[in-house]
């Protein structure tokens, strides 16, 4: 029933299309040329899906009554003008008098339908174990042994850590993607520890369990409890959770009177952190190999040898493409450096030494190859329907390319949306589910966090990038091509994939991601149907690509497009794109924003930051349908005034992206229109300076506001209006979740104390230059913020309690503008959330107690050549941060000449790293040490104690054979 109304409806359409002299408007017909689009594909899928109840389950649960009510408009045109047809719907009266807006509605309705995640529901969620790989027949040599590189250092010290003389439970969790060579870490520790005991076995418990590649992670660990329970039948574990199941682990270890316990882990994140937190555990996040360690093991599985160079230029050039792409992952590293040698044995036997020089090109060197389909494919099989999509539409990325959270979540629900979503905005809601997709991808590490810059900004600490894996990436591509949901330069060919479930192959290409030049890129453009594109992207230097051809098209993303001139911009506006939503030309060469725009009717989002765009044209207002603008970081003065403005805009973005204080030059002039607009929920970066105390009390009228930036001048600090204005603005805005203040040097924030009643809801609280004499009381009352950036006058037993105590913090950016007379101490407990930790002291005197801040993970410290008040007044205890990896120090001539102090601190700080367990990234000035944790044989040989009082060990070594992939050993099943 459903194709027959479908395929009755694109018959009216075509019928109304060839017949109708009354319909004139391009854009109707534009409209109606596209709803026949998509109705026709709605027919070909339909056709191609056995009648059955089944049928539904791939598509949103409200199809059928958008179905329906897709047939009845076109019932209703039909009527209109006076166009026979098969329907029997009678004429509604709100469809009387058919505008364009109703039609234009009516058509994304239609793409809403086919367009819905759900429809490839039924395919995403078969096996992948061969995708894309067909492609790529290269299979590496499998045979030999993998060479431990860079792994010496962190077994030697993870072995100290264990055979510590305290009789403690011992909880190892060692973390990281896949490849990154945790069972190998795991293996090496157990071989080290049974060859120093002479033949008998150091651990007295050993638990065995056999795993597939995508292994029942909760039926592992109900086997590993089975076994090192005492009465197992007496338990029905059916009923505990992932994280329960660790907990009653440990605690059956502990129970063991005569046993420490040694609890070796690779899964989830939140779930070994949490067995951690429960027995005081030691968390081992492992790291990429860093370049050095990487060539070596490149060259070690290749040439051979790890010292010396390579000789011939083009082999150099193939192996810098290889390390480029491995991004430090062991296994990768190891099955590429296979490859290689393969290729050159195999050139070497054919005497043809002459084709080396074919090495010298990326294409030479294959994108994927099988061994590294088998390792991912787990990874991707274990993920729930919505994190598979959000990797399809992660694989239109670039490689390389990194992101912060918001701009990917942004685009993910732009581009795509949730599955039974049938609005074109984005809801707050949508948001908050997609963060959680977000947050599990996090989880596995799937996508994990870029280093950091190691240039100080203010704003580093929280811009936190992410990435996802060359070769992930190019996996998830493969995948993505093989159920047409999309095409990328990689892999996109002469014959376009068939739409999901259809069996005649078409040229439909729903999804175009084009970032690498391609010679035949232009044939195979003119080849294929360009009018069933939806989503375009595209960056780099790829050159010529006839946007005009894209007149379908949704979403046209095109930044970092170096090649997007003026002319382009022209073309597009008048191309006929009056349905395009999305239009994104940021950090391109544009220089001129065409007054056509006002013709793209139907935008949602304007991003032109990071343009050389000069002025912005009236002509944008008339977009009324604007949901966000933004204008950062280009040279627009001034915004134009204009009488009839149509905005419903809800996210307004003006100024510069890395504002350190109010000298930073921001936008100039905004009507106050704009920023009193009732829908905004986004407005940053405004300049209050240029604004009376009565607009700044005024903002406060903005109930759905979200996100608010400002800056804030030193008189307004003083002036007793803008101060009484600015706190009864901040107690009206009960749904803000973030406030930027970028002050005035020297400005004293201290008025922002008095606050009664702050926004419940604040996730981010951030000043900058701006002073308090205190920690603020009201942020105790704070229960979700988790960024805080904050300069104080003194630090006292009640602000760090204050700060020590919030449950939900992950980022503390904490200026001290003085010396301290004594050292500050972080106890055991508290700061239970803390991620980053970023000091600026004159004098960081700091000493860290163990337990102290448990989870931080990076350490930022700015100083001054300033004096100590005591001798000794260096940071201390940082050995003591158990799963810190990351130092990062700064110093500059400040205040002060002598840099005898600064010179202290670094070495006070080099001694920790020194000790530490854990492997340290310490970057000082924006240089990393490389050898700050040499590695040292004597230093730390293994002394194991036989002394009779000492307990046995006991290894619960529950390496899950990777749960996201398979390790460097390659086998099939790993035993525990």
């Amino acid at each position: 029933m459903f194709q027959r109304r479908a395929d009755r409806a694109v018959k009216d359409i075509s019928l109304l299309l060839v017949g109708s002299r009354r319909l004139t408007d391009d854009r109707v017909r534009h409209c109606l040329n596209f709803m026949r689009m998509e109705l026709s594909s709605i027919v070909t899928s339909l056709r191609s899906t056995p009648s059955s109840d089944e049928i539904m389950c791939p598509w949103p649960v409200w199809w059928p009554n958008a179905l329906y009510d897709a047939h009845r408009w076109v019932s209703d045109v039909c009527d209109m003008y006076n166009i026979g047809h098969g329907c029997c719907f009678c004429l509604s009266t709100s469809h009387r008098f058919l505008d364009a807006t109703v039609i234009t509605d009516a058509t994304f309705r239609s793409y809403r339908i086919f367009h819905d995640p759900c429809r490839y529901k039924k395919q995403l969620c078969g096996s992948s174990s061969d995708i894309g790989l067909a492609r790529y027949g290269v299979e590496a040599d499998r045979e030999g042994g993998f060479h431990l590189v860079g792994i010496r250092r962190p077994a030697k010290k993870l072995i100290r850590w264990i055979t510590a003389a305290d009789r403690s439970l011992r909880v190892i969790t060692i973390l990281g993607p896949a490849g990154i060579g945790k069972t190998t870490l795991a293996t090496e520790i157990y071989r080290q520890l049974q060859s120093q005991t002479e033949g008998r076995n150091h651990f007295e418990c050993h638990v065995r369990v056999q795993m597939s590649r995508v292994p029942d992670i909760k039926n592992v660990l109900e086997q590993i409890l089975v076994q090192v329970s005492q009465f197992p039948t007496e338990v029905n574990y059916e009923d505990y959770d992932k994280k329960e199941l660790v907990r009653h682990i440990s605690n059956k270890l502990l129970e063991k009177s005569n046993m420490d316990s040694i609890v070796p882990l690779a899964m989830f994140p939140s779930i070994a952190l949490s067995c951690c937190s429960d027995s005081g555990g030691l968390v081992h996040d492992m790291k990429p190999l860093n370049a050095s360690d990487s060539e070596s093991l490149l060259h070690k599985e290749a040439f051979g040898f790890t010292d010396g160079s390579l000789e011939n230029n083009n082999v150099k050039v193939v192996c810098d493409v290889i390390l480029r792409r491995c991004q430090g992952i062991p296994m990768f590293i190891t099955v590429m450096a296979r490859w290689l040698k393969k290729e050159l044995l195999q050139l070497e036997l054919q005497e043809a030494d002459e084709q080396i020089s074919e090495f010298d090109s990326m294409e030479h060197v294959p994108e994927l190859l099988k061994e590294f389909g088998q390792a991912l494919s787990p990874t991707y099989e274990d993920l729930h329907y919505e994190l598979r999509l959000l990797l399809l539409f992660i694989s239109m990325l670039p490689h390389g390319y990194t992101f912060n959270k918001d701009s990917l979540i942004r685009k993910w629900l732009l581009y795509e949306g949730l599955s039974g979503r049938k609005y074109m905005d984005i809801k707050d809601e949508d948001k908050e589910e997609a963060e959680m997709w977000f947050s599990q991808l996090v989880d596995r590490n799937i996508i994990t966090r870029v280093a950091a810059n190691w240039r100080y900004s203010s704003d580093e600490a929280e811009d936190c990038l992410w990435q996802i894996s060359h070769y992930m990436l190019q996996f998830v591509a493969n995948i993505s091509a093989e159920k047409a949901f999309a095409l990328t330069s990689c892999t996109l060919t002469s014959t376009a994939p068939s739409e999901p479930g259809g069996s005649d192959k078409t040229h439909a290409l729903r999804r175009l991601a084009l970032h690498q030049p391609n010679p035949n890129l232009v044939t195979l453009l003119q080849a294929m149907d360009l009018s069933q594109t939806r989503t375009l992207v595209v960056s780099g230097v790829v050159d010529q690509i006839p946007l005009d051809k894209f007149t379908y098209v949704i979403v046209l993303d095109l930044e970092g497009w170096e090649n997007l001139k003026d002319e382009d911009m022209q073309q597009i506006c008048k191309s006929k794109m009056c349905l395009l939503v999305h239009l994104s030309i940021r950090h391109t060469r544009v220089s001129n924003l065409p007054r056509q725009i006002k013709e793209l009717c139907n935008l949602r989002t304007l991003d032109i930051s990071h343009t050389q765009i000069k002025e912005l044209p009236s002509e944008v207002y008339m977009l009324e349908y604007l949901w966000m603008l933004d204008l950062r970081s280009t040279l627009i003065g001034q915004l134009p005034e204009h009488d009839h403005i149509k905005w419903r805009l809800e996210h307004f973005l003006v100024g510069n992206e890395t504002i350190i204080s109010s000298s930073t030059e921001t936008a100039g002039k905004i009507p106050e229109r704009f920023l009193l607009s009732e829908n905004l929920k986004t407005l940053a970066t405004i300049d209050l300076s240029k604004h009376s105390p009565s607009l700044v009390e005024s903002l406060g009228n903005l109930t759905h506001l979200r996100v608010f930036a400002m800056t804030w001048s030193y008189h307004q600090c003083t002036e007793g209006s803008y101060r009484e204005s600015l706190l009864s603005s901040m107690k009206k805005w009960r749904m803000l979740k973030s406030l930027t203040v970028h002050c005035g040097l020297g400005c004293s924030m201290e008025f922002m104390g008095s606050l009664s009643d702050p926004p419940q809801k604040l996730e981010k609280f951030k000043v900058t230059a701006g002073r308090f004499a205190s920690v603020p009381k009201w942020i105790s009352k704070l229960d979700s913020l988790s960024f805080l950036q904050i300069t104080l006058c003194g630090l006292g037993t009640e602000d760090l309690k204050i700060l020590k105590d919030m449950s939900t913090l992950q980022c503390l950016v904490l200026g001290l503008e003085f010396i301290p007379r004594e050292e500050i101490v972080i106890e055991s407990g508290g700061f239970s959330e803390l991620i980053r930790f970023c000091v600026d002291c004159p004098v960081p005197w700091l000493r860290f107690k163990d337990g102290a801040m448990r989870r931080l993970a990076y350490l930022e410290l700015q100083v001054c050549s300033g004096p100590a008040r005591r001798e000794g007044a260096v940071p201390s205890g940082i050995c003591n941060l158990q799963n810190l990896s990351e130092i990062v120090m700064h110093y500059n001539q400040k205040w002060f000449t002598d840099g005898s102090h600064v010179k202290k601190t670094l070495e006070a700080v080099k001694n920790e790293v020194a000790k530490h367990y854990n492997r340290i990234d310490l970057v000082i000035k924006g240089t990393k040490i490389d050898d700050a944790q040499t590695f040292d044989e004597t230093e730390w040989k293994i002394e194991i104690q036989n002394d009779a009082d000492v307990k046995p060990m006991t290894m619960f070594k529950q390496v899950i054979g990777n749960q996201y992939g398979i390790e460097a050993e390659g086998d099939k099943k790993s035993d525990a």
